[in-house]
């Protein structure tokens, strides 16, 4: 649990809005769920279901009695590297790896993108969810999240053909494994497995490296199939109530699926929400703490030893650790938290220079800040905070506060690099989060919760930000950004009058709750794309990955039929208990 009432508030109020909090608060509104049955083994390419709509005009969101702020404001001025997230050599991307296209798809004022294919993901036996998406350079596209169905499609020579279960340290959430699947740049499923014991497992980040291997995170429990020779093979996890006993994972699989090359529990918090790659094929991953761990990782005190911060403060505290590409060691770990609370929820990325940059929300108000103007301090509440390690994690290098009086948050995926600054982006309660000029929407749009999304430098300035929202509430998740500085993110919203682009897949609001996908140029003004997905369910987009040859993805839920498919490997949704928004995964890849 977080231990700042603060930081609960924060989780408390996109909970309520969306029933989808951020699981570190031990609510099933995290991301439970229940449902997945399809025909999905028998599923053929076309049945084509497109959402009915009216013309795709832009339509802005209501405003209220937000303010702009100018103050903080600068000329980026190409400090740092605008090498983007994971540095994948392959040129995979799930933030932002060069493909060769940014440059030309960048210049357009809108993208007329159209869907090559959507398509639901699941089994006939429970629920599913996918989390995050990696697009290769051939345009094939591998997508993680969980399943609790034990027919979910895993395909013959998978590396694991059976769903676990069974192993009773499981919470109300039932039992859960990951699934791993990959899709060929028409949509065909060329691969998929399941990953998991006989607990609750489930993936939230996902990376493709310079060999084409994949590699994947998130939360296990005991049983999980830690390999040898890794750096943590036994379970030292606590106790996360929902989904019971919980400890952080990493694993690696090869590019066929057919086999796990290692697998490593991560023992500092219950999960590992968010990760990135260097050239070099070392992991950077998001490293938060959680009190009642069952033992100390036999790792942390030697990868500490030249830490920025080697101690925490507190229970409520977030960080970062390198480990080497074959899973074998931690090569370092700092802890990053000032006097308050630091969320259980982390997400990281990596420059050129292996610099890593974490960001994390707080309510702490002495966190060191390097910039100028509105980033320098914390602006009430809850806000974000961003900082730059040096290579080796031993100095903090830069850091930044973005936030208005209000709460801000985020889900999982919240920063990239590009076009030489730092994005960033997330939910926000403030009415007065300081927006710039130009910026497409500079007033909050009405409702509980606002998406947003800021442009640093990469010391910390503030360059541009703008609000995202309808006079509904808009959750925010999967942010992702290309060398140009390019950005997509996803999410779920209530808003009947959100935005959209000429172009849309589909302008109009489905119902009940749908997706969206929402793309920016560098500028932050204008949308260069924007469309709901969803029908009469509860469709809920939990990650976005914009290739720099401007192919964009979204993933996440969708609790009922309806959601619109376009040549897809599974048109039906398979049905299945209505539990949080989950039900089969979707997958929607725009080109």
């Amino acid at each position: 649990m977080l231990a700042s009432p603060r930081l609960l508030r924060a989780l408390v109020l996109f909970a309520g809005s969306f029933a989808i909090a951020c699981g570190d608060t031990n609510e099933p509104a995290d991301d439970g769920g229940d449902s997945g049955s399809s025909d999905a083994g028998s599923a053929s390419q076309g049945s084509a279901t497109t959402a009915s709509s009216s013309a795709g005009s832009m339509t802005g969101a209501s405003a209220t009695d937000g303010t702009t702020a100018t103050d903080g404001t600068t000329v980026s001025t190409t400090v740092g590297s605008d090498d983007s997230s994971g540095g994948d050599s392959d040129g995979s991307s799930d933030s932002g790896s060069d493909t060769g296209g940014a440059a030309a798809c960048g210049d357009a004022v809108e993208i007329p993108y159209e869907v090559a294919f959507a398509t639901y993901l699941g089994g006939g036996a429970d629920w599913e969810h996918a989390r995050d998406a990696a697009v290769l350079p051939d345009g094939s596209v591998v997508v993680v999240g969980g399943t609790a169905s034990n027919d979910f499609p895993v395909t013959p020579g998978a590396a694991d053909g059976s769903f676990g279960g069974g192993g009773g340290a499981t919470g109300g959430h039932g039992d859960s494994d990951v699934f791993v699947a990959k899709f060929t740049s028409d949509g065909t499923l060329e691969w998929a497995t399941y990953l998991g014991g006989p607990n609750y497992d489930r993936a939230y980040a996902v990376e493709v490296d310079g060999n084409g291997d994949v590699l994947v995170s998130g939360r296990a429990g005991p049983g999980f199939p830690v390999t040898a020779g890794v750096f943590q093979t036994e379970y030292l996890g606590n106790d996360s109530g929902f989904y019971g006993l919980q400890n952080g994972f990493i694993a690696k699989i090869a590019g066929d699926g057919g086999t796990v090359q290692w697998a490593s529990y991560f023992s500092v918090g219950h999960l590992i929400r968010d990760f990135a790659l260097d050239d070099d094929g070392d992991i950077y991953a998001a490293m938060t703490y959680q009190p009642g761990a069952q033992g100390t990782a036999p790792w942390l005190g030697a990868a500490v030893a030249n830490a920025y911060q080697p101690m925490r403060h507190d229970d409520s505290e977030s960080g970062v650790a390198k480990i080497s590409g074959d899973g074998t060691q931690v090569l370092w770990a700092t802890w990053l938290g000032g006097t308050g609370a630091e969320s259980g929820i982390a997400s990281v990325r990596v420059d050129d220079q292996e610099r890593p940059y974490v960001a994390t929300f707080t309510d702490s108000t002495d966190l060191p800040t390097t910039g100028t103007g509105v980033t320098t301090s914390n602006a009430g509440g809850v806000d974000l905070y961003v900082a730059r390690l040096s290579a080796d994690g031993s100095a903090l290098e830069m850091g930044a506060y973005i936030g208005g009086s209000g709460d801000e948050y985020f889900e999982t995926h919240a920063i990239g690099l590009g076009a030489g600054d730092l994005f960033i982006g997330g939910g926000t309660a403030s009415t007065d989060l300081p927006t710039t000029p130009g910026a497409h929407q500079p007033q909050y749009g009405g409702g509980a919760m606002d998406a947003f999304v800021a442009r640093l430098t990469t010391e910390g300035t503030l360059v541009a930000a703008t609000y995202y929202g309808g006079s509904g509430n808009e959750g925010p998740d999967g942010v992702s950004v290309t060398a140009a500085g390019e950005v997509l993110f996803t999410g779920e919203t209530t808003s009947t009058d959100l935005p959209s682009t000429a172009g849309a897949y589909q302008p109009s609001f489905g119902g009940n709750r749908d997706a969206y996908a929402i793309r920016f140029g560098a500028d932050l003004d204008a949308p260069r794309y924007a469309s709901y997905f969803g029908g009469g369910a509860y469709d809920n987009g939990r990650g976005a990955t914009l290739a720099d040859d401007c192919t964009a993805v979204i993933v996440g839920a969708a609790d009922g039929a309806g959601f619109p498919t376009t040549n897809a490997w599974q048109p039906a949704f398979a049905g299945g208990p209505d539990q949080w928004g989950n039900g089969d995964a979707f997958v929607v890849v725009l080109r």
